[in-house]
């Protein structure tokens, strides 16, 4: 019989261990639709809003857009394709922890 885990090492296994919902071949995009998902409407909407940003900011040397979402990355990867060469490249998705 295997010990018991806490509620916390079980869900960070089940989520990032080997095999787990975050590192599986499908990802998460396999279970459920966002927004980002759906439509590249969506991106549209994003690269709009950071224009005006932008431009409201002076256009500065760097501006930074984070995706704090779930997923691989799939919303900057689309902005970045909108927005064109020399925009800027999505750094690579935070892994886990």
């Amino acid at each position: 019989m295997s010990a018991w885990l806490s509620w916390r090492v079980a869900t960070e296994r089940a989520l990032y261990g080997p095999g787990g919902f975050y590192r599986r071949a499908d990802g998460p995009a396999a279970h459920f639709r966002t927004s980002v998902h759906a439509s590249r409407l969506f991106a549209v909407a994003v690269l709009r809003l950071l224009h005006a940003v932008d431009a409201a900011l002076g256009h500065p040397a760097r501006l930074d857009l984070v995706d704090v979402g779930a997923g691989r990355g799939e919303l900057l990867t689309r902005i970045a394709e909108l927005a064109g060469p020399g925009a800027g490249k999505p750094a690579p998705p935070a892994r886990g922890r």
